[in-house]
């Protein structure tokens, strides 16, 4: 069988716990253990018939592998160098172009038909696999798409309440500030007009001591001044005009303090 399906040693760093199978000693993507020994699908076959359990107890291998261009010989195109693949980065020569061709020769070099067709098995697996972890990344990507989309209009719902509540905190605190400075100047204006309100108290307080003060010297001055009107505004009982003017001095001189 082609280095290509079972690894040869020459390639192999290292073969793991799962990676070789204890009769022919190459390695290979599966191996199980049948009858206590650790078989390849062939070497199962050949000890147990076709009609063992191998298919369901198989485990993938741990083994790591060289790049498939690592030169065997000095007139081979040297590879890459890397010494820590998979067997299906191994088997797909996905490490560098080289390695890449130098499988593609391997392919094209096979004599058999089987070779051929488990190698087509291999890579049509891979390929399958790619192409179904494809469609479910496909799916999950658009997905992500409609679920980032749903979530960007949310985020921008969001912005918009945010930027109007800015304005209005904006407006709110312009307004603030004018009130504020409203508030300021009625303050300075209330100051001015307790002052004021002051100075016309003291004002009214005094005017209203002096009137007092005025009435009692009117008070103290009536009676003597009555007495004397009477005494001094003599006028016949028949002189109607004397008589008022009589009268009409004592009215005067009572009004202030009367009231």
């Amino acid at each position: 069988m082609s280095r290509i399906s079972a690894v040869s040693s020459l390639y192999v760093t290292s073969y793991g716990q799962r990676g070789q199978c204890s009769n022919c000693f190459r390695a290979f993507e599966f191996t199980a253990i049948v009858k206590e020994r650790r078989l390849c699908k062939s070497c199962a076959e050949n000890f147990h018939g076709r009609q063992n359990n191998w298919h369901e107890i198989k485990q993938r291998t741990d083994a790591t592998f060289k790049c498939a261009a690592t030169p065997q010989r000095p007139s081979e195109v040297e590879g890459c160098g890397a010494e820590n693949l998979t067997y299906r980065e191994y088997m797909t020569g996905s490490c560098c172009d080289n390695a890449a061709r130098r499988l593609q020769a391997d392919f094209e070099n096979l004599m058999s038909e089987d070779d051929r067709y488990q190698i087509f098995k291999i890579l049509e697996k891979y390929y399958d696999d790619d192409k179904e972890d494809l469609d479910d990344s496909i799916h999950n990507l658009n997905a992500a798409k409609e679920e980032s989309r749903k979530a960007k209009e949310e985020k921008d719902k969001v912005c918009r309440k945010i930027n109007n509540k800015e304005k209005i905190k904006e407006r709110i605190l312009a307004r603030l500030d004018g009130i504020e400075k409203e508030l300021e100047n009625d303050k300075k204006d209330l100051e001015s007009k307790e002052n004021l309100f002051n100075a016309a108290k003291m004002n009214e307080e005094f005017n209203d001591n002096l009137t007092k003060e005025k009435r009692n010297s009117l008070k103290r001055l009536a009676k003597p001044l009555n007495f004397l009107s009477a005494k001094v505004f003599k006028f016949d009982q028949d002189d109607n005009d004397t008589k008022g003017e009589a009268s009409k001095a004592a009215d005067v001189k009572t009004e202030y303090f009367e009231a």
